[in-house]
């Protein structure tokens, strides 16, 4: 039998010093910021959302919705009196919750604005809103922005603390195949 394996190398994030940051190094910081905001416990989405109310004083409402094909799939709108997270109704539950957890991760690294829609686009999207309320906004789009990256790896630590324990990788491999798994392991943690 033989492996092949593709190793596909990105651009490294630059962090403001303008060293490398590895996606493992920035887990580590972002799992460290999680830690030290004392989720709720157990973690469910809907503790989650009541406790980013009380430490915003204001409501956070969900609002699925179908978007446009190519555009964002998952916003979040603030605005003085509330936060709005818009989620893609098209897609599956796991998916929606994923974006759900993405845009709730914005809100809670308090990242800022980089995108501002149109007084229309708003008006289409979210139509009981007035434009001119929209403080913040936050959409879900590519994941080669900072607050992006940091947004999705957040989300994929708050999926996993959410989620019933599993057992850990080693308990389910094989003991013939176990010396090949911990060689791949290693050979794509390691930063090249």
């Amino acid at each position: 039998m033989t492996l092949i394996i593709e190793h596909w190398q990105r651009p490294q994030p630059q962090s403001e010093d303008g060293a490398t940051v590895t996606l493992q190094r920035l887990r580590r910081e972002l799992e460290r910021k999680v830690d030290a905001m004392a989720l709720p416990r157990p973690l469910t989405i809907e503790r989650l959302r009541e406790s980013l109310q009380a430490r915003r004083s204001r409501p956070l409402q969900v609002l699925p919705m179908p978007l446009p094909a190519g555009g964002p799939c998952g916003l979040w709108v603030s605005t003085a009196a509330a936060d709005y997270i818009v989620v893609e109704s098209d897609t599956s539950a796991a998916h929606q919750q994923h974006i759900l957890l993405h845009e709730i991760a914005h809100v809670l690294l308090e990242h800022a604005s980089t995108q501002v829609l149109t007084d229309d686009a708003t008006a289409l999207l979210m139509p009981h809103l007035d434009a001119t309320t929209v403080e913040k906004l936050m959409a879900r789009t590519w994941f080669d922005e900072a607050a992006e990256r940091e947004a999705e790896v957040t989300a994929d630590i708050l999926s996993k603390r959410m989620a019933s324990p599993v057992p850990r990788s080693e308990e389910l491999v094989p003991p013939e195949v176990s010396d090949i798994i911990d060689r791949l392991r290693r050979s794509l943690e390691r930063p090249r």
